[in-house]
């Protein structure tokens, strides 16, 4: 606990620190896990390996985020959504190109207690699009969105134009990643709405604070 009396260039000093130990921490958790990931022999354990570090990928962007801002307690999170869409597309699309993401995230500031949250829905909603719903060499287009739609309320959506929630989209890790979403959603006080076809559509609507 931070000492009530410290000077704030003091307290400033310590709360950088502390995030830098935290970001670097997080790294070092990242890396174990790749290396697990990358020496597993069972499909299923590599696969559950990549899941967890991409859910810790998503909270170290957060925490790098904080760690550049000057304000150590929120981030612009629609700079973290363009960030986060960049690091699963270039996990998932291995620079192939073939899945286009257009993304429409207003500058809205929180902090880190509903940054991280919000960053952990979006890399599921993200992942299970990228693994689900273009199989094969299908190409297509997916919309990210982070906007206040009434005051004090924000709206994140993920939609593609993909093979929807049908037979070649059925799978564990797209029911289990929707129960994280959903527990997620209600952490933040806010509701889940799925969007049937074509495609599929996800919409995370909650309160600002």
């Amino acid at each position: 606990m931070l000492n009530p009396g410290m000077q704030a260039e003091e307290r400033g000093v310590l709360v950088s620190e502390i995030h830098h130990r935290v970001k670097n921490n997080l790294a070092v958790i990242s890396s174990l896990l790749n290396m697990k990931a990358n020496t597993a022999s069972a499909p299923e354990a590599k696969l559950a390996l990549e899941d967890t570090l991409s859910r810790v990928r998503a909270m170290a962007l957060v925490q790098e985020h904080l760690y550049a801002s000057n304000n150590f307690d929120q981030i612009d999170f629609g700079d973290c959504v363009k960030d986060l869409v960049h690091e699963v597309s270039t996990a998932y699309d291995n620079g192939r190109g073939k899945i286009s993401v257009a993304i429409d995230a207003s500058p809205i500031r929180l902090n880190v207690s509903r940054a991280i949250p919000c960053a952990l829905i979006l890399n599921e909603l993200l992942t299970n699009t990228f693994k689900h719903a273009f199989p094969g060499e299908r190409s297509g287009n997916v919309h990210v969105g982070f906007r206040e739609t009434k005051p004090a309320h924000l709206d994140l959506t993920v939609r593609d134009n993909g093979v929807g929630c049908g037979t070649d989209r059925t799978a564990p890790t797209e029911a289990s990643g929707l129960e994280i979403v959903q527990v997620l959603a209600r952490q933040l006080g806010g509701t889940v709405e799925q969007e049937s076809g074509p495609g599929t559509g996800v919409a995370v609507r909650f309160p600002a604070a």
